[in-house]
């Protein structure tokens, strides 16, 4: 699949496999067809290199994460962008939708965590600092529990409910560009700088 002109720093698939979308140093968002390969549509750019994409659980919304500080929420069945969310101080480096698809929560390198109203456009929470610039998100199976890692190697497990950290570690190894939870939510895996991958347990 060719079509963007800088590096692309993210892809996601939509929940039923259809789309493909991705997030370039170029600015722009594309989404594309994964059987053929061709591009659908380049939905448009952001004043900066856009970091990472994330469709709703429903399918229905795709949201991309900025250096220009903003998230942008597009209509997927329309092919067109409906809001733009704006309160970090600096750029967005994740983004992921709640399980309900009603939520998006944002990191950014203003060591901020922020949880927005997706139809009402607003921040409904923050939460944080962060010890270190944020890059990796996840959110566990049952929706409750937040994940995120960052540049200097730190690991934390937040609770959305109350916004604070249950768990916390500073790993060895920095650069913690990635982070996903095992199937059995019990532990986390890091993609680091350091050209290695890291199993944390959760509470131990």
């Amino acid at each position: 699949m060719k079509g963007h002109t800088g590096i692309v720093d993210g892809v996601a698939f939509s929940p039923d496999g259809k789309l493909l979308a991705s997030a370039s140093a170029d600015k722009s968002v594309r989404l594309w067809n994964p059987a053929d390969g061709k591009e659908v549509k380049n939905l448009g750019s952001h004043a900066g290199s856009v970091y990472s994409v994330a469709f709703s659980p429903d399918g229905k919304l795709l949201a991309s994460a900025s250096g220009d500080k903003t998230v942008k929420i597009f209509d997927v069945a329309g092919l067109k962008e409906i809001k733009q969310l704006k309160g970090h101080d600096d750029p967005v480096t994740g983004i992921v939708f709640t399980a309900d698809s009603k939520g998006l929560i944002s990191i950014s390198q203003d060591h901020s965590i922020r949880v927005w109203d997706v139809a009402e456009g607003k921040e409904k929470k923050k939460f944080g600092p962060t010890e270190d610039d944020p890059y990796g998100i996840a959110l566990s199976k049952d929706g409750k529990t937040l994940a995120t890692s960052g540049y200097a190697g730190w690991v934390k497990i937040w609770d959305l409910d109350t916004g604070k950290p249950s768990f916390s570690r500073k790993l060895k190894s920095f650069g913690a560009y990635c982070i996903v939870f095992t199937p059995d939510g019990k532990a986390v895996l890091t993609g680091h700088d350091t050209k290695s991958i890291h199993l944390t347990p959760i509470g131990k």
